[in-house]
């Protein structure tokens, strides 16, 4: 009795150690600096993302001038845990849309996508390597 008592005992450590080590999505707060490079089909881009705890964000290096959007917390990747987020930029005549994944290690680039505003759907613009890392920069 006792024998069966300690193994179902380890199990049981086992199991809490292990649900607790892993999850499924990233704890980490997504507010700020990341930088990185996306390669598209008309050349590569070196880009800083800064992600603000108001909502707000700041894209450099992708468009010609910086621009100011907002972010929101979402699902990415056909998960049901919003623990990563969608950044928007808005233009007079379209509007951008990038879906990333929040890491440790920084936010992966999982989709970029525009529309014309007035039009309905977001169509992807297709990047050469497909979901770069956009790497946290720290002070």
């Amino acid at each position: 009795m006792r024998r069966l008592l300690y193994h179902n005992s380890g199990i049981m450590a086992f199991i809490v150690l292990s649900l607790t080590s892993f999850s499924c999505g990233s704890d980490l707060p997504p507010e700020g600096t990341y930088r990185g490079t996306l390669v598209m089909e008309d050349g590569n881009s070196m880009v800083t993302l800064e992600i603000l705890p108001d909502q707000k964000a700041i894209l450099k290096g992708l468009f010609p001038k910086t621009t100011e959007g907002t972010w929101k917390v979402e699902s990415v990747g056909g998960g049901y845990a919003k623990d990563d987020l969608w950044a928007t930029f808005k233009f007079p005549e379209h509007r951008v849309t990038l879906k990333l994944q929040n890491t440790k290690d920084g936010l992966i680039v999982h989709e970029i996508a525009a529309r014309i505003e007035g039009k309905t759907i977001l169509r992807p613009i297709k990047l050469k390597e497909a979901k770069p890392l956009l790497r946290r920069a720290f002070s």
